[in-house]
């Protein structure tokens, strides 16, 4: 039950701090008025539109008060919002006499009151932020009449406040929505610059097997071919690379990655692939350091996903220094550090940069970390890049053990 009390005061403190921003930022007179008209209908000499936060309450429009705001200790509104319903007026006709207010420092001090009359505003019909009170230095007592205009004065109140909100909230929603815009054409341009610089790519090998095998076809009969055939299989090789690539990062729920997992141990996997991608280890271009670390992967998936990291992190190395690689465990599973030395990505593009077709450069397709991100999620994983200080990236995949 005091949570819940908690939960719906900083509810109602939140839509407060709202409103008294609103009436900062975009000061509407007509709460003047309602303070006027609230003045002279109750005829007393001061009315206010006051706002209830945390530690003080906040008079935003006022009649016949210079205060702009006091602490919510000496708070007649406070005690107004917490002891009577919407549409209902709370009265203290004489301050004197009463023991919740005769000792308040706004009683016994400047200015004097002796009599306070406030009804509880509830812009959104949920939580009362304030009120529209009427306020006096003698002994007093309002009408039936008197009551029914003040809620009516209060009831105007909050819909003018309603509007405030609605206005903004629709100033936000069209600036969110412009924003999404902007977002959404500037990916699509980066998208659509990443088709072109796809079918480059693909272009190329193609291009390659058909002028290669029509080199073939010229030779003469016998003429050894094991070269050529060489060349053949590196550009299909190629090509099929890319396409898979595509197949992972746009399978879908309904066509899911389709790995074999079994449990196995992860060093000699990275040592394996590292050495097919770069020949035997040098020291001078790749670190390793790998802990005996089992988990349960797909060992086809697991291959692209170090081919992937490896390609990324030595095509932004600047010459002559090596990329680091990690394997370590921690409570979340086995854990894939590699680290290189570039220029690094902006923490604001790191995100981003997991997405399909989002390269961090004007020429690459943007797949490789998209890949891995897509391969390291179907085995229930996480990637996180970081920066590597002083300088350059750290890509960490956690594989569940």
């Amino acid at each position: 039950m005091l949570g819940k009390l908690r939960a719906s005061e900083a509810a109602r403190v939140a839509l407060t701090h709202e409103i008294v921003s609103l009436s900062v930022s975009n000061p509407d007179s007509s709460f003047d008025a309602l303070t006027d008209m609230a003045a002279a209908l109750c005829k007393t000499p001061m009315a206010l539109v006051s706002l209830v936060e945390e530690t003080r309450q906040v008079f935003t429009a006022r009649h016949g008060v210079d205060l702009t705001e006091t602490s919510r200790e000496v708070s007649f509104c406070s005690r107004a919002i917490d002891a009577c319903e919407n549409d209902s007026v709370f009265e203290v006709s004489d301050t004197h006499h009463d023991p919740r207010f005769r000792d308040n420092d706004l009683v016994t001090g400047d200015p004097n009151l002796r009599f306070y009359a406030g009804v509880p505003l509830q812009p959104l019909g949920t939580h009362a932020v304030g009120t529209l009170c009427v306020l006096g230095t003698e002994p007093a007592a309002l009408t039936d009449q008197q009551r029914k205009d003040l809620i009516r004065l209060a009831n105007i109140a909050e819909q003018l406040m309603r509007l405030q909100l609605l206005t903004t909230a629709k100033r936000s929603l069209l600036d969110r929505l412009h924003a999404s815009e902007l977002e959404l054409a500037q990916m699509q341009a980066r998208r659509s610059k990443a088709v072109r610089n796809i079918s480059h790519e693909l272009a190329t090998p193609l291009a390659a097997i058909r002028m290669t095998t029509e080199s073939l076809l010229q030779q003469p009969s016998g003429t050894p071919t094991s070269a050529h055939l060489e060349h053949l299989l590196s550009y299909a090789l190629d090509a099929e690379s890319l396409v898979q690539h595509l197949r992972v990062v746009n399978s879908s729920e309904e066509d899911a990655l389709r790995l074999s997992p079994s449990a196995q141990p992860l060093a000699p996997l990275i040592e394996q692939y590292t050495t097919e991608l770069f020949g035997p280890l040098d020291s001078s271009r790749i670190n390793l350091e790998l802990d005996d670390v089992a988990a349960v992967v797909d060992e086809n998936a697991v291959g692209r996903i170090v081919v992937n990291l490896l390609t990324n992190a030595v095509g932004h190395n600047p010459p002559g220094t090596h990329v680091s690689v990690r394997l370590s465990s921690t409570d979340e599973g086995a854990v894939l550090q590699v680290a290189d030395t570039g220029g690094g990505i902006p923490e604001n593009d790191r995100l981003r940069m997991l997405q399909p077709y989002e390269a961090n450069n004007d020429t690459g397709p943007g797949l490789g970390l998209a890949v891995i991100d897509a391969l390291v999620n179907a085995h229930g994983g996480s990637v996180v890049i970081d920066a590597n200080e002083p300088t350059g990236t750290v890509v960490s995949v956690t594989l569940p053990a």
